[in-house]
Parts: C-alpha cells; structure tokens; sequence
C-alpha cells in the first residue's frame, strides 16, 4: 500500500532512487569515465537520457563499461556541464569546434546554445605576429582605413593555424629506430611554416601536403593523434635512400604516442 502511494504521488522508492543514483562505466572511444545515472538523465531531451533511461536496453559490454563510438577526448566537459551545469571550456578554436560536435551529437541543447554563441563572437577575429608580439582582434578593426597597408588585405594567414616565419630553426634526433647518430635537421629554406603556435598543440614543427614534418599533440599521452613527415619544411638526412622510409626518420611511424617531453628555452 505504501509503495503503491509512493509511486501515485511521485516519490521514489528504495528501488528508484537506488536505480537514480547507480554508478555507470563509460567507454566513450578508448577513455573511461564513472558517473551516475542522474547525471546522465539530467537533461532529459539529450542522447545520453535517451540511453541511460530505465526504459532503454542499451547493454554494457564485458568490462562492465557501457560502450559509445565517439571521440571521448572533450566528454568530462559534457560531463562536467551535466554535473554542475556550468561549462568550463577548453582553449583554442580547434577544441571548441570538436566539443561543439560533440554536443551536437549528445543534444546537450544548453550547452550546444553556449558554445554557439561563444563561436558566434569569436568568429571573424585574426590573431597577428608582430615581431614576435602577438595580438589577437579583428579583421574589421585591421581594414578599418581602407587605404592603410593592412586595409589593403596585407595579412596572410596559412589557413592551419598560426605560424612563425623563421630562418635558423631546426629539429634534432638523439635516438631513432633507424639507429643513426645524433642528427641536426635544418630547415630547407626560410619558411612560414617552420613553427607552429596554436594553442591547443604541443610543440609543431613544418607544413607541406602530407601534413607536418613534426607535430606533437595537445592530448599526445592518450591518443595517437601526434604524427611525423620529416622531409617537408625540414632537412631529411635520409631522404634519398629508398628504402630508409625517411619521412618516419623520427619515430618509425606515422602516428605515435608520447609519454613525456620537454621544452627548454635558450636566454641569451
């Protein structure tokens, strides 16, 4: 009798709340989170309440994690909105845009509209080197007197982020698979693109058609998203040998994992 008045004036029982409050393992593409089944639930017209309602058959797999196909890279900031309802973005235009995605494909529609609105006001702005200074503002402002060096459309952007022009950089190899001595890599020629600044990357070395000659993740110690094509903006001691596979020099792969690096600057 108690149950059934329970449930007629909407409070939960034991069983309820205990199926509420249930701890769930998530596997989302590789990266494992643990949650509550009312985070999940707590936007009830998401994806993620579709799948974790009492209603869904959604089935975990044998680890006891509930398995979704996505790039998990952004998901403790969906998580983390669910838990606080307060959005804690990541740095860089292209983080922002992958967590958009992301939201778009979880329908988490406060925070989808949160994230529009921070693009909306982020769209149109260029970030300048100046001498090494950097300023970020907006196109507008730059070609405001049409008649000015820069009203007259003299800024390039490389259109893969931002890049220092340079002509002494140069990549060094200690150790590498092919077990050549130490080696020095400098650039081929001056070039725009001989070091990479975005924010949202580690250290980026070079550009060409197959991608950088080095490029060091912003997530490197878990996922293998950090690649290498040696030959592109940088010296390549083994470019003529054939069978040297010399755009791997470095690592002997493409894509690779990083578990630790260092950066030192030089003081004059």
């Amino acid at each position: 009798m108690q149950d059934s008045v329970s449930r007629k004036h909407g409070v939960p029982n034991e069983e309820n709340v205990n199926h509420i409050f249930s701890t769930i393992k998530l596997n989302i593409g590789g990266h494992y989170f643990t949650t509550s089944r009312q985070t999940l639930t707590k936007d009830p017209e998401s994806e993620l309440a579709a799948i974790f309602s009492s209603r869904s058959k959604f089935i975990e797999c044998e680890d006891g994690a509930f398995f979704i196909d996505r790039d998990g890279t952004h998901f403790r900031f969906i998580l983390n909105y669910l838990r606080t309802g307060k959005s804690v973005l990541p740095e860089g235009a292209t983080a922002l845009s992958q967590l958009l995605e992301e939201a778009k494909f979880y329908q988490i529609k406060e925070l989808l509209d949160e994230l529009n609105l921070v693009a909306s006001k982020t769209e149109g702005r260029v970030r300048i080197n100046v001498g090494g200074h950097y300023f970020t503002t907006t196109r507008q402002t730059l070609t405001k007197d049409p008649n000015s060096m820069l009203g007259r459309g003299n800024i390039s952007s490389t259109g893969q982020g931002d890049y220092t022009r340079c002509t002494e950089a140069f990549l060094f190899s200690m150790v590498n698979p092919s077990g050549s001595e130490p080696t020095k890599m400098p650039l081929k020629r001056e070039s725009q693109y001989a070091i990479c600044c975005r924010s949202d990357y580690g250290p980026t070395f070079g550009l060409g058609r197959n991608g950088h000659d080095l490029h060091i993740s912003g997530n490197a110690n878990i996922s293998a998203s950090s690649s290498v094509f040696l030959g592109e903006t940088y010296n390549n001691p083994t470019y003529n040998d054939p069978e040297s596979k010399a755009e791997l020099f470095f690592t002997g792969k493409t894509n690779f994992h990083v578990t630790n690096y260092e950066v030192f600057e030089i003081v004059n």
